[in-house]
């Protein structure tokens, strides 16, 4: 390969790596925002029909964490929020700022156990 598709090839990976964290940064961000209009460290994006969701309830209730459930589906609002928090499935989750798509346990033991 010649150095100036070497070079090309290069700049392309920074660019895409640059524009990864910025969307990153951004969701963080966001994720900061929704909590506190919900005044709540940990938010649940769900629908109700989503089995992983019940997962993460029952996991919420057995380890006494207090959340928010935010339903994608019953209101255009949420499903904007979940968008730009870059859902694209549920659950989503968001623990301090940090936003999980799926649901991790030992993760967001993690999360909840950091100080804020």
């Amino acid at each position: 390969m010649n150095k100036r598709v070497k070079w090309s090839v290069f700049a392309v990976v920074v660019v895409l790596f640059g524009f990864a964290g910025y969307q990153l940064s951004a969701a963080g961000r966001y994720a900061n925002q929704m909590q506190a209009k919900y005044d709540s460290e940990v938010l649940l994006y769900s629908a109700s029909w989503c089995s992983v969701c019940a997962s993460a309830r029952r996991y919420f209730a057995r380890n006494d964490i207090d959340y928010v459930e935010i339903d994608v589906e019953t209101d255009t609002s949420n499903n904007d929020e979940f968008r730009q928090l870059g859902g694209l499935g549920v659950p989503l989750i968001v623990v301090k700022g940090k936003v999980m798509r799926g649901f991790e346990p030992n993760r967001i033991s993690e999360w909840v156990s950091e100080p804020n």
